[in-house]
């Protein structure tokens, strides 16, 4: 039984008409762009291959080619075969064959929605990851000679954390002591 949505969707579909049909491969693609109050609803007959409904949602307006369709931990997602997987993969996959083992896709775009295989490159967790930290680091603590105090971050005077900040080792031994030397009587 359909509820009153799904119905209302089949009778708009079926008087609505096709922006555009598919030709060739014997299956007809019917793509069907319908306004439903302040959305819009993009439906494809089952006929469609999945390359054909992948790059539904693919707005190649501009340099990136900007992922419109769902998302998932803000990547592109897309079903192929009743198995979820991200946008930009696919993409990547589709021109390039299967990611090597051990490595992940990074933007070059720096923009997560982005499934332009140009803009994609097979590397691995580490460099992923130095590449996604390289503009917090280089405008952070990273570029700092002195601590608050005027005291100089070098050999001598640094203390690394468990998290990879730096202490003044100067400031903390100061610490250290007013803390001693207050809770004495």
């Amino acid at each position: 039984m359909r509820c009153a949505w799904q119905r209302r969707c089949a009778l708009w579909y079926n008087k609505a008409t096709p922006s555009s049909a598919s030709r060739g491969s014997g299956t007809r693609t019917i793509w069907v762009s319908l306004k439903l109050g302040g959305f819009a609803l993009r439906i494809y007959k089952r006929g469609a291959t999945t390359e054909e409904a992948f790059w539904w949602w693919v707005d190649k307006t501009d340099e990136c080619w900007l992922w419109t369709g769902p998302q998932r931990n803000g990547y592109g997602s897309f079903t192929s075969g009743g198995v979820r997987r991200y946008a930009h993969r696919y993409s990547f996959e589709r021109i390039y064959g299967t990611i090597p083992r051990r490595l992940e896709l990074d933007h070059l775009c720096r923009k997560t929605l982005c499934v332009n295989p140009e803009h994609l490159e097979a590397v691995s967790h580490v460099e992923n990851v130095r590449r996604g930290l390289a503009g917090k680091v280089n405008n952070s603590s990273a570029q700092k000679t002195h601590c608050p105090h005027g005291h100089p971050y070098d050999l001598i005077n640094t203390i690394f954390t468990n998290k990879g900040e730096r202490v003044c080792r100067t400031c903390t031994v100061a610490k250290r002591r007013r803390h001693y030397l207050s809770g004495m009587p």
